[in-house]
């Protein structure tokens, strides 16, 4: 398995088990892949999870402590406003 890949199986392993944010993402990734021996960028891991994203294996949600907890994004930016939005 090559690098690019490994970091995409880690970002969509990551987010197949519930309603995490970002920076829960990006810092088990970076664990993960740091124990195979691989560094990752915050920015790699908001370009990837953008990409499964806009290629429908994964999908957003916004969150609220009122009903309804979460309500899928219909909404995909580019990915110059993706990051900058996951920036804030």
């Amino acid at each position: 398995m090559n690098r690019s890949n490994l970091i995409h199986l880690l970002v969509l392993s990551q987010i197949a088990d519930g309603y995490d944010d970002f920076d829960h993402i990006r810092a088990c990734v970076a664990e993960l892949a740091a124990k195979c021996g691989v560094q990752v960028a915050s920015e790699e891991v908001r370009g990837i999870l953008w990409s499964q994203l806009s290629r429908g294996l994964a999908k957003a949600y916004r969150l609220s402590p009122s009903r309804p907890k979460a309500e899928e994004v219909a909404y995909l930016p580019d990915a110059g406003t993706f990051a900058a939005i996951i920036s804030c």
